[in-house]
């Protein structure tokens, strides 16, 4: 029988002895988490900066586009007035 680990570590401990019968699920040794945690924090970071540079692009493409659109540009505009709108 072969075993392997979900994810890579450097092993902290061994609680079963070689050759010792075990039973599913029983743990067999246990991984520092140490790194793994900083991945998972910096993947976090990342996520919270992306977002926030797309939140602003996003708003820029917003108020770019308001200045552009003569029908939809104007808050005083409504939708349902757009076919009375004539285009420049």
């Amino acid at each position: 029988m072969s075993i392997s680990a979900e994810t890579a570590g450097r092993i902290l401990e061994v609680p079963v002895m070689e050759g010792a019968r075990v039973s599913k699920g029983q743990i067999l040794a246990r991984i520092d988490a140490e790194s793994i945690l900083r991945n998972i924090e910096e993947l976090e970071n990342s996520l919270d900066l992306a977002t926030t540079i797309f939140e602003k692009q996003q708003r820029l493409w917003n108020q770019k586009n308001r200045y552009r659109n003569p029908v939809f540009g104007s808050k005083k505009t409504e939708r349902k007035d757009w076919r009375k709108t004539s285009l420049p």
